[in-house]
């Protein structure tokens, strides 16, 4: 019994049944592409907009990273003011010892 089954499958035109028989599969598929097709779309501009948030995102941490840099670098010069103060201080802070025990 498969196997007559089987035959009449392999034979039957289905292109040949009255009305447009075969196109309630053809609309079926073409519902289907047409829905794929649309989900693509979809996900293309959900990725762009994906793409777009992550791009605007790295933007501002690579101007926070910037600004950042700025700090350090501005950090790094009054260290260094800070320093050549000290020093000054101190050789400040020993002339007024040697004129404190000059005067003395």
């Amino acid at each position: 019994v498969p196997f007559a089954f089987q035959d009449a499958a392999a034979t039957f035109d289905f292109k040949a049944l009255p009305h447009g028989g075969g196109s309630w599969m053809e609309d079926a598929a073409a519902e289907h592409d047409a829905g794929l097709a649309r989900w693509r779309k979809d996900r293309v501009e959900s990725i762009k907009q994906e793409a777009r948030r992550g791009a605007e995102e790295l933007a501002c941490e690579i101007a926070s990273i910037s600004a950042l840099a700025s700090e350090l670098a501005a950090a790094e010069r009054l260290k260094e003011e800070v320093a050549k103060m000290q020093t000054a201080a101190v050789h400040a802070g020993g002339a007024v010892r040697e004129s404190v025990s000059a005067a003395a």
